[in-house]
């Protein structure tokens, strides 16, 4: 069994290659960046992600290899927070924002969470 190409991970068909560690990142599949971010905010965990910036009621995140486009998912967990409703919104390639509502709808800080990234790079 051979190794993978690049194509061949994004193909994500062939049954006949090995995913060698260096092109895995280029399955569909595989989370492309990932982080854990505290209340500070501070990345206590992460991969591909450059850094985590606080705003007015705002985290801005950059990535360190951005996507090919801005065609790509953020899926995160709210690790604290009693009824806040965190949501993503993509900027752009390299860069995604996470803001926060209140159970009564006012914009709050975001709590802890983790997230994940996918899509093509």
């Amino acid at each position: 069994i051979g190794a993978a190409t690049q194509a061949e991970m994004e193909a994500a068909t062939s049954t006949t290659v090995a995913a060698s560690p260096g092109r895995t990142q280029y399955h569909p599949g595989v989370a492309k960046a990932w982080a854990k971010v505290d209340v500070t905010p501070a990345i206590t965990a992460s991969y591909n992600v450059a850094s985590v910036t606080a705003g007015t009621n705002l985290l801005t995140v950059d990535l360190t290899t951005a996507f090919s486009g801005t065609e790509y998912v953020v899926e995160s967990l709210q690790t604290a927070g009693a009824g806040r409703t965190q949501a993503f919104a993509i900027v752009d390639a390299n860069t995604f924002e996470l803001s926060a509502l209140s159970p009564a709808g006012a914009s709050v800080d975001p709590e802890p969470c983790a997230f994940a990234c996918y899509g093509d790079q």
